[in-house]
């Protein structure tokens, strides 16, 4: 009988007989999961929030106060969710979790327009919003675990620009698909969320370095419970800081589009460009972050995030014209590049349990968007969009004081 090799065609071809594909495969570690699937959700929820926005008011004929409403649901329970159900999140090995979430996203997307009902759209808007929770929290605890300092606000920029980068092209690219049909956002968010899910899955099964990471917070803790926990109190005003600005970006995220639309005769696509502008601005604060260190642990800079989103949400309530506009919301994208930064870095730096803060961080920065957009769609559309964000400085206003007294009180290394 001939004597057949492994390499002459006949044979299947083993790791061995591919040493550097096996060597690639063993090379590829969590960050190489994890950064492309941040991005790919960031953009499929960007796109379906958008989408959302113009279906709910376009063919259920919601009047705008409920439009906000229905914005924030999935806001709400997203906020709620990583508090109540942080402990069964961090019992999940964190690919598990995320490959859970991305898959119930996409089904309760999905599940929206076939039934074709306001009452059930809210329902599932809010399952999409638990699922969400099993999704970044587990995903940041995961891939800052171990890591501090230069390194950790090294790996923070790089998350940063994954998911900002999907907000950057998601609000135009939504409001462009809904101008050619309402159903092609859900459509194109169902798509990066389903081949998410499946990209995951495949990495757990195909790397090695996935497939034996055994991380889980809920072991970490357990096995660290008798060590130091460095923390730095800094998070508690960064943490008043994140609730006063995502009070006033849930009035530019989720009114603002329909008073472009409705009041100045723009496009959902144009509409989407604003929110594009913010989160490109958003995006280049996260880069300059990333890359220094001058703003760890300064009581200031802190102050000063806060300060910034202040003065400009006043002087949003004095602003008519587009071009005005435009300038102030790529501004409050560099403050709130400034305020996330700081709730992120103080809230993980030195602390065993870093999905949970991801947790509480999430659920404080999403609370402020709900809380936003459930006063401000009412106050707009009572009133005007100028009084909607009189309202989001005063709130910035009371966050600023608190903060002062907090960090008086803060003692520094």
């Amino acid at each position: 009988m001939k004597h057949r090799s492994p390499g002459d065609g006949t044979a299947p071809l083993s790791g061995a007989a591919n040493p550097r594909l096996s060597i690639l495969m063993s090379a590829i570690g969590k960050q190489w999961v994890i950064l492309p699937s941040t991005l790919a959700v960031s953009t499929a929820v960007g796109i379906a929030t958008i989408g959302l926005l113009f279906y709910v008011r376009d063919v259920f004929g919601a009047p705008p106060a409920l439009v906000s409403v229905f914005a924030a649901t999935w806001t709400a329970t997203y906020a709620f969710s990583c508090i109540a159900l942080r402990r069964l999140s961090m019992r999940l090995l964190p690919r598990h979790s995320l490959i859970l979430a991305a898959a119930t996203m996409a089904v309760s997307l999905a599940l929206i327009p076939l039934f074709n009902s306001l009452a059930l759209a809210f329902l599932l808007y809010a399952c999409f919003g638990t699922a969400v929770s099993f999704f970044w929290p587990p995903l940041m605890g995961w891939l800052s675990a171990g890591l501090e300092q230069r390194a950790l606000s090294s790996i923070i920029g790089r998350y940063n620009l994954s998911w900002s980068t999907g907000t950057i092209i998601s609000p135009f690219l939504g409001g462009l698909l809904y101008q050619s049909g309402s159903l092609l956002p859900l459509f194109v968010s169902i798509a990066l969320l389903g081949a998410t899910a499946l990209f995951i899955a495949a990495a757990s099964v195909g790397l090695p370095r996935i497939k034996s990471d055994l991380h889980r917070e809920a072991r970490q803790i357990r096995g660290e419970r008798s060590g130091a926990e460095n923390s730095t109190p800094l998070r508690f005003p960064a943490r008043f800081a994140v609730f006063g600005t995502y009070f006033a970006f849930g009035i530019i995220l989720n009114v603002l589009p329909l008073y472009l639309r409705d009041h100045l005769g723009m496009t959902e696509s144009d509409a989407g460009l604003f929110l594009l502008i913010r989160a490109a601005s958003t995006t280049l604060g996260f880069v300059l972050l990333g890359r220094r260190t001058f703003w760890h642990f300064k009581k200031w800079w802190i102050l000063g995030g806060q300060i910034l989103v202040l003065l400009l949400a006043f002087l949003f309530s004095l602003l008519h014209e587009t071009f005005a506009l435009a300038v102030g919301v790529a501004l409050f994208g560099a403050g709130m590049a400034i305020v996330y930064n700081n709730s992120v870095f103080h809230g993980i730096s030195g602390s065993r349990s870093r999905a949970s803060r991801m947790a509480v961080h999430e659920s404080t920065l999403t609370a402020g968007v709900v809380v936003g957009s459930m006063v401000g769609g009412p106050i707009y559309q009572a009133y005007s969009i100028n009084a909607a964000f009189l309202v989001a400085a005063a709130v910035c206003l009371f966050s600023a004081i608190v903060m002062t007294i907090l960090l008086v009180r803060v003692r520094t290394a």
